[in-house]
């Protein structure tokens, strides 16, 4: 699954450099003059000597109009409160097995490529809450990550994805619109809630897989637009979730849609507004999903998938035999 993904990760980092304290400098949005440097320095340490416990700065006073020109590397508390008063960053951000226990970066407002936080075995939280564009976002495999705030998150200009955080438990990115690509919630095993209330388009693929404690879908129930999922819609191994209904107000699937292995899903009636579909129907090994329920949905669609594939799900009359049979 993630092959295609690490590809495009792989070409954009193709050019990476290890950043200097200086020569990436567009604007730090000081007052200018000859004490600039000494200014800099001296919040700097200031800076440091108070919060080198965490590895991060929360103070929003430090917050300038720079922008490093190029990618960034964070390895240390010390990286961290390097780029704490940055407002962007043009290239890669990369924050990648290090031993923080903390990241808050609270003047970052875009990072131009990819932002990366991956392999921070001591992490807990993630605050970015000024960040509003990133072309692609990848959070994975944080063991003690519980919580992400990137709460003023409004575009993606690629892929979002949350893969394989153990512990994480709630993901807030209320005020994300729109994935240009793809949005993939991926094994996060301890994940109960999920704020995307404002989220209206997914341009290629939404995929919810293995997320065995979320209880709903609700927070993706703003998806109402047309062309709201232009790809597949995955909905697979998420043990905990009881129906769709967070999805309610989709209306179109331009790719296949899958619902496969969700053991206490009763109902297929949060997707209910889905009339067209542009590929394929799978649904199955849903044990507790009553058969009836996929002939209510074939039902309401305004001409049938090219195929489907239909089995292992909660037996009733509108089975027989070895075939679904619908009234």
């Amino acid at each position: 699954m993630k092959t295609t993904r690490w590809v495009v990760l792989a070409v954009l980092a193709a050019t990476v450099v290890v950043p200097t304290a200086c020569s990436h400098v567009r604007d730090l949005g000081f007052d200018g003059g000859p004490d600039a440097d000494t200014d800099a320095d001296t919040d700097a340490d200031t800076d440091a000597d108070t919060d080198t416990d965490t590895g991060t700065d929360s103070d929003a006073g430090i917050c300038t109009d720079a922008v490093w020109e190029g990618t960034f590397f964070i390895a240390s508390a010390e990286d961290v409160l390097t780029l704490a008063p940055y407002k962007s960053v043009t290239g890669n951000l990369w924050v990648d097995s290090t031993s923080l226990t903390t990241l808050e970066l609270p003047c970052l407002e875009s990072v131009g490529e990819v932002l990366h936080i991956g392999f921070n075995d001591a992490m807990t939280s993630v605050d970015m809450g000024a960040l509003t564009e990133v072309l692609i976002l990848t959070i994975e495999s944080n063991a003690a990550l519980t919580s992400v705030d990137i709460g003023a998150l409004t575009e993606v200009g690629e892929g979002l994805y949350i893969e394989e955080n153990a512990t994480l438990t709630s993901l807030g990115v209320g005020a994300l619109t729109e994935v240009v690509m793809n949005l993939w919630i991926y094994n996060n095993t301890a994940l109960t809630s999920v704020e995307m209330g404002a989220l209206t388009e997914v341009g290629w693929n939404l995929w919810i897989l293995s997320n065995d404690a979320l209880p709903s879908l609700d927070g993706l129930s703003a998806l109402a637009s047309v062309a709201s999922v232009g790809g597949s819609l995955r909905i697979e191994s998420n043990d905990g979730l009881p129906s769709l209904d967070g999805l309610s107000a989709l209306t179109s699937l331009g790719g296949d849609l899958r619902i496969d292995h969700n053991d206490n899903l009763t109902s297929l009636e949060g997707l209910s507004a889905l009339t067209s579909m542009g590929e394929d129907l799978w649904v199955v090994n849903n044990v507790a999903l009553p058969y009836c329920e996929i002939c209510d949905f074939l039902a309401q669609l305004e001409s049938p998938p090219p195929y489907d594939t239909v089995n292992g799900n909660l037996l009733d009359s509108c089975w027989s035999g070895s075939e679904l049979t619908c009234p």
